[in-house]
């Protein structure tokens, strides 16, 4: 094989004399003979591509040899839930917890003690807290309020934040205190019972959708819970400020807000 050029020599011998300086690894046992030669002979492009490589220590004008980056993988539909091991698995605890609890709440009325009453209430808080930061993004996950005995149900995509009472920074003109805003507090109760009820501001569940930001008040926050969503009930039908209902996996029926038109509304 011919290596013709002065250069071409003058550079190989560097090259050589390059990969002599480099320290060499001690070896467990003698590396078979064809191993062990460091001239073992190679084909011309090879030789050039050491030769480019060897050139660019020294010149970065000189060629470079590129290596092709490992192919992306393909991308996830736009919307699509992609957590990291270790939520998955704090989801799914959750999730246990969050059936735990429901249970719990279940029984609240018939717990005349009130330290166990407080005690139920407070673990509600924790656990829903907990719901909102990490199932925000599920699709199939909502915010279960209760008021005026009957249920309805957020997409927590929407959920902003949950303020108990004692919670919330309140005026009776101006609604609650959200940063630097004041939102009027929408009271589930008398929007849908046709009557006023003081335990209707309770608790307020701060939603948001592209028409603007609501401030819901209930009389209780019961959980995120896994639901379908499907159309309004027949009884149910045409009433404004609703879009759906969700059913939960217990087979619970609970209408869905339209955040959006009762932002609009607002």
């Amino acid at each position: 094989m011919s290596r013709s050029g002065a250069g071409k020599d003058q550079a190989g011998r560097e090259f050589e004399a390059l990969l002599a300086a480099l320290p060499r690894r001690p070896s467990a046992a003698p590396a078979p003979a064809a191993a062990r030669s460091s001239r073992a002979p190679v084909g011309d492009s090879e030789f050039e591509n050491l030769l480019n490589e060897f050139r660019s220590l020294s010149n970065p004008a000189a060629p470079v040899s590129v290596a092709k980056a490992p192919a992306a993988s393909p991308r996830k539909p736009a919307g699509s839930i992609q957590h990291a091991p270790g939520q998955e698995n704090l989801a799914q605890a959750l999730d246990a917890l969050g059936r735990e609890r429901d249970s719990l709440m279940s029984h609240l009325e018939t717990i005349h003690d009130e330290s166990a009453r407080k005690a139920i209430d407070g673990l509600n808080r924790q656990i829903t807290h907990l719901q909102i930061a990490v199932m925000h993004e599920q699709p199939d996950k909502f915010l279960l309020l209760q008021a005026g005995g009957q249920h309805f149900a957020l997409a927590l995509r929407e959920v902003v934040r949950v303020l108990w009472h004692g919670e919330a920074e309140r005026d009776d003109k101006k609604g609650v205190r959200h940063g630097a805003d004041w939102l009027p507090v929408h009271a589930l109760s008398a929007r849908h019972q046709g009557k006023r009820s003081t335990s209707a501001d309770n608790v307020i569940a701060i939603a948001c959708s592209d028409h603007g930001v609501l401030a819901i008040g209930v009389d209780t926050v019961m959980g995120v819970v896994s639901a379908t969503q499907a159309p309004l009930d027949a009884v149910l039908q045409g009433a404004q400020g609703l879009k759906g209902t969700a059913i939960t996996e217990t087979g619970l029926h609970a209408p869905v807000l339209d955040v959006g038109r009762l932002a609009q509304r607002a």
